[in-house]
């Protein structure tokens, strides 16, 4: 028994096809868009939600955007988006395992296991300048 799928092509009718076909949640079939920046549009077409790699840094702006008044047209809901435009700017899992570094203060999250390889000094300090940038709240580095 198949109870749904991860579609990770980063496409969303393609996603929102697989609900269509399987009856989505609805009918018992779970799909999950890959990007945060499809999360209402995902929720309206049939999908039970996202799964994507740059909530281990971000899943709080995406948690305030479902419990915003306005949902998809939230100021909470464009944090979201902007959130991921910046994580997609790096290697995903580098960014991601940079970032808890910088959060736990333990450089060894930054190693990766071959062949991925962890973000250059000069991304290293792009990422942080671009997540500085989102807000204050959204400060890479220790907390």
């Amino acid at each position: 028994m198949i109870a749904g799928l991860k579609d990770s092509s980063g496409d969303l009718s393609q996603s929102l096809a697989f609900a269509e076909a399987t009856g989505g949640v609805d009918a018992g079939f779970d799909v999950y868009p890959s990007s945060e920046a499809f999360l209402f549009d995902g929720l309206a077409g049939g999908c039970a939600g996202i799964i994507s790699g740059s909530t281990n840094a971000f899943g709080a702006y995406s948690r305030a955007a479902m419990a915003a008044a306005g949902g998809p047209d939230s100021d909470a809901f464009a944090m979201v988006k902007a959130a991921r435009a910046v994580a997609s700017r790096y290697p995903l899992m580098a960014a991601m395992k940079q970032m808890e570094a910088w959060r736990s203060g333990d450089d060894s999250w930054t190693r990766m296991a071959p062949p991925l390889v962890p973000l250059d000094a000069g991304q290293a300090v792009r990422l942080k300048a671009d997540v500085e940038g989102l807000r204050p709240s959204a400060r890479a580095g220790p907390e």
